[in-house]
């Protein structure tokens, strides 16, 4: 399988997310994880899996409402170090299920 190399990860079929700390980033080279490829000759599903994706979050939106709970910051706290915008501890939201019918 592509991107599954013991030389790069060791024990492959552990689940072990601590591989992608901050602290283990270093040994991990660059360019190990390309899902689709680079260049001309790149994965031709690429453009249907980011599709596929995309067609999940809005369906995720058109079912669910997200609302802010006790634990979600606010204003949020964001994160300098990252360089993206984002709450280093996340976002915490509450997930409800809307009640609309109109959108099955």
């Amino acid at each position: 399988m592509l991107y599954i190399t013991i030389q790069m990860y060791g024990k492959i079929l552990k689940f072990k997310p601590e591989r992608f700390n901050k602290e283990n980033r270093g040994s991990i080279h660059p360019a190990a994880w390309l899902p689709f490829g680079i260049g001309p000759r790149n994965c031709l599903g690429m453009r249907l899996a980011l599709m596929e994706l995309k067609f999940g979050l809005i369906r995720m939106l058109q079912k669910y409402r997200f609302e802010t709970c006790d634990e979600t910051e606010i204003p949020p706290v964001l994160g300098k170090s990252t360089g993206f915008l984002c709450p280093p501890n996340g976002i915490k939201l509450k997930v409800k299920l809307r009640e609309s019918k109109v959108l099955d």
